[in-house]
């Protein structure tokens, strides 16, 4: 059965041989020592953003948190895979607990709707309310996705007139440089001509 706890294996180095570990033998694979993650030692420290409640949700953490996909292709694909399977595990705890669970998720690139999974006894306990809270749910998600587009669009077109106005201004100072350089030829000429 599993304990829910992440083994980590660190070698203890002996400090004097061992009839099995004879001087000449190298001495790092003589002992392990497991490290478990557990509420007094949160190795891999607690899930981040759990609540109960308003109050913190402390899960302690199995094993490190990975680091974030550098490509929003790779992230996507990430996300499609995994969602299923904490789906079917949030349908497996319904179903033997008879818990009410909610879950929704959307990856921000993604072009069909939200995934979301409500368990049977939430749909039976409260049908309107869950619809309310899925159709919020779904209008959030729309939302951001919609400000992700208009927020790309609003930079593009913020620099497109920054383009625009750089291109301007080199045109103004190019005039200027030759204003400068004719009123400089200009003065030279007096000078040579001596009227000034």
């Amino acid at each position: 059965m599993d304990s829910g706890f992440e083994v980590e294996t660190i070698p203890i180095l002996p400090t004097t041989p061992t009839p099995e570990t004879p001087p000449s033998a190298p001495q790092s694979t003589a002992k392990k020592r497991q490290v478990r993650a557990t509420v007094a030692n949160p190795y891999h420290g607690h899930v981040a953003g759990a609540q109960r409640g308003i109050d913190t949700f402390k899960i302690v953490r199995k094993h490190a948190p990975p680091a974030p996909l550098d490509s929003t292709k790779d992230a996507a694909a990430y996300f499609n895979q995994s969602i299923g399977p904490i789906i079917e595990r949030c349908e497996d705890i319904a179903r033997k607990t008879g818990c009410w669970l909610f879950i929704g998720a959307q990856h921000i690139t993604a072009q069909n709707g939200m995934v979301h999974y409500v368990s049977p006894r939430l749909v039976s306990d409260a049908p309107e309310e869950i619809e309310d809270i899925t159709n919020e749910l779904d209008d959030l998600i729309r939302g951001l996705r919609k400000s992700r587009r208009h927020d790309a669009l609003r930079v593009c077109v913020e620099l497109a007139e920054a383009e625009r106005e750089k291109q301007r201004l080199a045109a103004e100072l190019q005039a200027m440089k030759q204003k400068e350089l004719e009123t400089a030829e200009l003065l030279h000429r007096l000078q040579a001509q001596g009227s000034l």
